[in-house]
């Protein structure tokens, strides 16, 4: 191959890379939650409490503020509630910072959908939680930040949008809170609510999702649909620059 063949295959290659590079495409991967017992805005109200939900971060959250709109004070009781995930119930309170996800998701059948490039299964074994008192004071006419749980959901290899009910949601979170209009917490009243995910699609990183969803950050690139648009253009390309 002479001089002139071989700087041309260089550049070539040169122009392929820029081309492919190119076709990466950052995006989100969005999950849409639904809640059984609250409003448009992820929010519960009962005579004493306003609970308003939060599930928007990277792997998504269960986080919620708790509001007293009573004139007397209320006391939750964070050692007699709970969260579950797909069944698996953890306590509100609970001396250690981390829980273990990984048995959560396989039980759903979501184990054959992980994306291990974006997602391990080490990182979904230590997902954190935030520590809490065995109970807490809500003055009249105040709020509180309830326990901030990631959620750890994994990047799914799903193209496209794909809808789901609560039977076939690959993700159920309950919310199990007990609390007292009393500080010695007896005659508890119980809130139990409810979500899951409801569809999990793609959008450009532009597209910024609303609160009542999260989100998996990531790239896309699609060996084939490169190939499909670069390769004759590319083809074509090397063979007039090496003739």
């Amino acid at each position: 191959m002479n001089m002139k063949k071989s700087c041309g295959l260089i550049f070539a290659c040169l122009v392929l890379s820029i081309l492919i590079t190119s076709c990466n495409e950052d995006f989100y991967q969005v999950s849409t939650v639904y809640g059984e017992h609250t409003n448009s805005a992820q929010e519960f109200e009962n005579e004493d409490i306003i609970l308003k939900y939060n599930f928007w971060d990277e792997g998504g959250i269960l986080s919620f503020t708790i509001t007293n709109k009573t004139n007397e004070p209320i006391f939750i009781d964070w050692e007699h509630s709970n969260f579950i995930f797909n069944g698996y119930s953890y306590d509100y309170y609970s001396t250690e910072t981390r829980i273990s996800t990984l048995g959560v998701y396989s039980s759903k059948s979501v184990a054959g959908l992980y994306d291990s490039q974006h997602h391990s299964g080490t990182t979904l074994k230590t997902s954190k939680v935030s520590q809490e008192k065995t109970n807490a004071q809500i003055p009249p006419r105040s709020y509180i930040q309830a326990k901030v749980v990631n959620m750890d959901f994994p990047k799914l290899k799903l193209k496209g949008t794909k809808t789901f009910d609560k039977e076939s949601s690959l993700l159920n979170v309950r919310s199990y809170l007990g609390y007292s209009k009393t500080k010695e917490l007896d005659e508890l009243t119980y809130i139990d609510n409810e979500f899951w995910v409801q569809e999990v699609t793609t959008l450009k990183r532009n597209e910024a999702p609303q609160k009542d969803k999260f989100y998996i950050k990531g790239e896309r690139f699609s060996i084939i649909e490169t190939s499909i648009l670069l390769g004759i253009p590319a083809t074509i390309l090397i063979l007039l620059i090496i003739r």
